[in-house]
C-alpha cells in the first residue's frame, strides 16, 4: 500500500486494523525498521494514507511539504525582442527604400471606391514637413447608442485619378465585419479644395489635425484612429521566412530535441493557423497588427467582467437595491464597450453588439485572446531566429530562447512506462518519443503559487504542433475556457479545491461557488482504485477506462464529455512536465 508503489488504498488499511487491531499499533512502530510505516508514508508525500495513519492511530495532524519543481534551467543567452524588432526594422527598410509596400499598398485606392486600378493615394504634407499619405481607417464603439449599438468604421481617402487632373474624396461607413457598408465619392477639380474637406472630415470624426496625426489623441464619443505601419508586415503569415537547419543532421536520438523543434517552428504551419485562426475571430484589423498592450489590456478587461458577472449574479440573488445592480451594469457596459474598442470583431453586422455578460461570451473571447497572445509569442520567436540565421543555427536558437530543458525519455526509464500504460488503457496510438520539460518560466510560477495547493495530479492537454513554442516559453494559458484534456501535453496540476459537476450543461447553471478547479465528470474514467501516487506527491491515474455509472444530476444517457475534464482558473497551477510525440 505505500511500497514499492503508493496506491494509497485506505478502504483495505481500515479493514485489516479493523480485522486484526494488532496493525494499527504498527502504524508508528519502528520495532522492525529505523522508520515507521507513517514516516514513510509522509517521505513518499501520500497525503490520503498519512491521514487515515493520524486518525487510525489517533495522532495530531502531519503537514506533508511537496518539492519544488526543478526551475534551474538557465536563462535564454539571446534577446528575442530586440531581435525580433531588428528584423523588422531592417524590412521596414527594405520596403521603404524599394518602395514596394508604399506603391503597391499604402497608395493603392480601397476596392469601393472603384479607383483601385485607376487611381492612386495623395499625400499631403504634416505640421513638421513630412509626406502623409492621405488615407484613414478609423473605428468607433458605443453599445448604449441605439438598439443594436454603435460598433462602426469610418474610411476617408483622398484619391487623384490617374492621368487627368480629377481628385476624388472617398468616404466608406458601416458596420464592423461588413465589407461593402455605404459609401460616397465627391470630386474635386483642385487639390487644395479635396485636401481641404479631408482634413475637415477627419477632424470632425476625431478631434483631431490631420496635420498633426503623428500627436493622435483619442477623445470620448469620436473615432479611433487605426494605426497601421504598411512597411512593416508584423504578420507572420505576410512574411517570406524559411527556417533552415545551418548543416545536414542526422535523425537519432542525440538530435530528435532538435527535430521537435525544427517541426513545432514550421513557419508554413504557423502561418496556415494565423490566417484560420483571424478568419475564425472574424478580426478585422489585420492580424498580428493589434498591439501586445491592445491585447493584453483586452485580456485584463475580461478578468474584470467575469468578476462583475459573478458580483452581479450574487447581488441579484441577494436581493440587493435596484440602484446598485444600475451602477454595476454601467461599468459593465463600459468595459464591454472598451472590450470592442481594444478589439475590432465583426460579425454584428446586422445583429445587436451584445453587453459581455455571461460566462459562454467571456470564454469565446478569452480563446480569441489566447490564440492572439501564442501566436504574438510565437511570431517574436521565429523572425528573432531569422535575424540571427547567420551566426546561429535557427533551430539552436529557438530552443535557447524557449528557456525550456528538453529531454528524450529512455524507453526503461519509470515515468515512461507510466505514461505508455496511461496511453494503452485508453487508446491505441503508436508513440514516436517522450520527453521530460523543465521549463523556467512556468516551474517559477508554479513553485511560487501552488505547492502548498492540496491534491496535484498529471493530467493530459490537447494542443496542436503550432501551439507548443508558447506553451514551452511560458506555460499554459489556463483561462477558464482552457480545459485540460486528452492531447500531446502531460502536465502537473494542482487541482485544490475541486467543484464536480455531472455534465457539461451545469457549468452555467450551477449557483456561483469559491473552487480552484471545476471537474466535469465524464462518460469515462480511469478506475481511481488504480490512481498512483508518486514520490513527489504527484498522482497519475493508471487504472483501465471504464464506462461510469450514471450519477444524480447527469441530463440524459451522456455528460456531454467522453472523459473527465478539469478546469482550472490560476494558470500558476498548472506546469508542463512532459511532452508525448505521437506518430
Amino acid at each position: 500500500m505505500i511500497l514499492p508503489c503508493g496506491w494509497e488504498n485506505t478502504e483495505l488499511l481500515i479493514a485489516l486494523c479493523k480485522g486484526t487491531p494488532e496493525i494499527t499499533g504498527m502504524i508508528n512502530s519502528s520495532t522492525y525498521s529505523s522508520v515507521t510505516p507513517l514516516m514513510v508514508a509522509k517521505i513518499r508525500n501520500q497525503k490520503k494514507m498519512v491521514q487515515i495513519m493520524t486518525k487510525l492511530t489517533k495522532m495530531g495532524n502531519i503537514k506533508l511539504e511537496l518539492p519544488a519543481v526543478d526551475d534551474s534551467t538557465p536563462e535564454t543567452q539571446y534577446n528575442i525582442n530586440v531581435d525580433s524588432e531588428t528584423f523588422l526594422a531592417k524590412l521596414s527598410q527594405k520596403n521603404q527604400e524599394e518602395n514596394i509596400l508604399n506603391d503597391k499598398i499604402q497608395r493603392k485606392p480601397h476596392k469601393n471606391s472603384g479607383y483601385e486600378d485607376l487611381g492612386e493615394i495623395c499625400t499631403t504634407k504634416s505640421a513638421n514637413g513630412k509626406d502623409i499619405v492621405c488615407k484613414i481607417l478609423l473605428t468607433r464603439t458605443d453599445l448604449q447608442y441605439g438598439s443594436c449599438g454603435f460598433h462602426n468604421y469610418y474610411r476617408i481617402e483622398l484619391i487623384k485619378r490617374k492621368g487627368v487632373e480629377l481628385y476624388v474624396l472617398f468616404t466608406n461607413w458601416g458596420r464592423i465585419g461588413d465589407p461593402i457598408g455605404q459609401y460616397q465619392r465627391t470630386p474635386f477639380s483642385s487639390f487644395a479644395d479635396a485636401n481641404k474637406e479631408f482634413c475637415s472630415i477627419f477632424k470632425a470624426k476625431t478631434g483631431n489635425e490631420f496635420t498633426d496625426i503623428e500627436n493622435f489623441v483619442e477623445k470620448p464619443n469620436r473615432y479611433k484612429l487605426l494605426q497601421v505601419d504598411h512597411s512593416v508586415p508584423q504578420n507572420i503569415a505576410e512574411l517570406e521566412i524559411q527556417l533552415k537547419p545551418s548543416r545536414v543532421l542526422s535523425m537519432d536520438d542525440s538530435k530528435i530535441v532538435y527535430w521537435l523543434i525544427n517541426d513545432i517552428s514550421n513557419v508554413k504551419r504557423l502561418q496556415q493557423r494565423t490566417r484560420m485562426v483571424s478568419n475564425y475571430n472574424r478580426l478585422q484589423v489585420p492580424f498580428g497588427r493589434l498591439s501586445r498592450n491592445d491585447i493584453l489590456s483586452a485580456h485584463a478587461i475580461l478578468v474584470k467582467l467575469k468578476n462583475m458577472t459573478d458580483e452581479l449574479d450574487r447581488m441579484r440573488k441577494n436581493m440587493k437595491p435596484v440602484d446598485e445592480i444600475l451602477v454595476l451594469l454601467r461599468k459593465q457596459a463600459a468595459l464591454s464597450n472598451e472590450f470592442y474598442r481594444l478589439v475590432p470583431l465583426g460579425g454584428f453586422e446586422s445583429l445587436s453588439l451584445p453587453i459581455i455578460d455571461n460566462d459562454p461570451v467571456i470564454k469565446e473571447y478569452e480563446k480569441t485572446i489566447e490564440d492572439l497572445l501564442e501566436f504574438e509569442i510565437a511570431g517574436k520567436l521565429v523572425t528573432a531566429a531569422y535575424e540571427k540565421k547567420s551566426t546561429v543555427d535557427p533551430f539552436l536558437y529557438i530552443k535557447d530562447a524557449l528557456e525550456c530543458e528538453i529531454e528524450l525519455l529512455d524507453v526503461e526509464d519509470t515515468m515512461t512506462q507510466f505514461i505508455l500504460q496511461y496511453i494503452q488503457n485508453s487508446s491505441h496510438s503508436r508513440i514516436m518519443g517522450i520527453f521530460s520539460l523543465k521549463s523556467r518560466h512556468s516551474n517559477k510560477q508554479f513553485n511560487g503559487n501552488s505547492l502548498n495547493v492540496k491534491d496535484h495530479v498529471y493530467l493530459w492537454h490537447g494542443t496542436k504542433p503550432e501551439n507548443l513554442l508558447s506553451i514551452l516559453k511560458f506555460g499554459l494559458v489556463a483561462s477558464p475556457s482552457s480545459a485540460l484534456q486528452t492531447g500531446q501535453i502531460f502536465g502537473q496540476v494542482a487541482l485544490g479545491e475541486v467543484e464536480e459537476v455531472q455534465n457539461v450543461y451545469q457549468i452555467h447553471t450551477e449557483e456561483k461557488k469559491s473552487y480552484d478547479t471545476l471537474k466535469i465528470n465524464g462518460d469515462n474514467a480511469p478506475d481511481p482504485l488504480y490512481n498512483l501516487t508518486l514520490e513527489d506527491g504527484i498522482r497519475i491515474p493508471i487504472g483501465q477506462v471504464n464506462r461510469c455509472a450514471a450519477k444524480e444530476g447527469r441530463l440524459g444517457y451522456g455528460t456531454g464529455v467522453s472523459y473527465n475534464e478539469y478546469i482550472v482558473s490560476d494558470k500558476s497551477h498548472v506546469t508542463v512536465r512532459y511532452l508525448v510525440a505521437f506518430r
